[in-house]
């Protein structure tokens, strides 16, 4: 295969800054032999219908004659914006969709560095395409490429394990495993009136941020992490909404649910597909209903706020003998 990258229909202004000399396809049936294609279906004419038919005409032809070693990015501020439209490109088979010139140019620097290591005396089979890497490029390649790959057992390249989740289980291959703890936090952020949300790997669907509280870790140093993680985001805990527990007799668990505002100078949603999310987009309530949902907490909570449910203070989550705060 090429290691060439394809433009079609026109090339983004970031190609400037990066380790490619794009080359920009005359038609949608043009020879698509290459490792990385960009499709602008934005284009010059803000997305008309017959540009958007001929990216997606070329995302279903690359499947289809050179599998899922191709690297394909939809370069679309209205696609991006939109969880139902990421939903609908991501299913035909588009790896990575953005219109954030950081991102863009910092996966293409990974992917020129993916593409261009020399071969080492270990090197292991990726189980959903024909790339052969050494183990650390394996890691990244993985839920880079095949982050939408559905969660079932998969034999691991490495070790042999079956495994439900292959790109965590080889992320922390090598590395101690952290102790969980039966304590979760979730966030639901808000701006605009649209709750930020995030895309699930193994195509799992879309939810709240949220996660494992770590060992050292308190709730709200948690919460901000795990939208870290999974969103690419900042925010400011602002309140909580619910403190949740689950005495069960096999597995008790407590969650804390926060409300959250992303800070002023919060980066905007990630949009490069690793282990911990393939993106994030904020939603609209009217928007929910057409997404497919890992669970039903962005409407239970949405709807919970627009009709003004009350905002605990964050003071109700302390540490153990601490003193309380009046008036707060």
């Amino acid at each position: 295969m090429s290691t060439t990258l394809l433009v079609y229909p026109t090339a983004p202004a970031s190609f400037s800054k990066t380790h490619f000399t794009p080359t920009v396809l005359a038609s949608p049936t043009c020879n698509l032999a290459c490792s990385i294609i960009v499709l602008t279906p934005d284009g010059t004419h803000g997305g008309a219908p017959d540009e958007q038919e001929a990216c997606k005409e070329i995302v279903v032809r690359i499947r289809k004659e050179q599998g899922k070693g191709v690297f394909i990015i939809l370069w679309s501020e209205q696609v991006s914006s939109s969880a139902v439209q990421r939903t609908r490109w991501q299913s035909i088979g588009v790896n990575m969709i953005t219109c954030v010139p950081m991102h863009l140019t910092s996966v293409l620097s990974t992917l020129h560095t993916l593409l261009t290591l020399p071969p080492t005396n270990k090197m292991y089979p990726c189980p959903y395409c024909p790339a052969c890497l050494p183990l650390e490029a394996l890691q990244i390649h993985l839920p880079l490429y095949h982050t939408q790959e559905p969660n079932r057992k998969s034999s691991c390249p490495i070790c042999g394990a079956h495994t439900r989740y292959l790109a965590v289980h080889v992320h922390t291959h090598n590395t101690e495993p952290i102790p969980r703890l039966p304590l979760f936090a979730l966030v639901v952020c808000i701006k605009d009136n649209k709750v930020l949300l995030v895309d699930e790997v193994a195509g799992q669907g879309w939810w709240i941020p949220g996660g494992g509280v770590d060992p050292g870790e308190d709730f709200c140093e948690a919460a901000t992490r795990e939208v870290r993680e999974e969103t690419g985001m900042e925010v400011e805990l602002k309140g909580v909404l619910r403190i949740e527990v689950s005495p069960g007799e096999g597995y008790p668990r407590m969650r804390v649910i926060f409300y959250a505002e992303p800070t002023s100078t919060s980066p905007p949603p990630k949009s490069i597909p690793d282990y911990e999310s393939a993106g994030a987009c904020f939603v609209s309530p009217t928007e929910l209903d057409s997404l497919p949902l890992r669970g039903r907490e962005p409407v239970l909570w949405t709807t919970y706020l627009q009709q003004g449910g009350i905002i605990h203070s964050l003071s109700v989550i302390g540490k153990e003998w601490a003193r309380p705060a009046i008036g707060s």
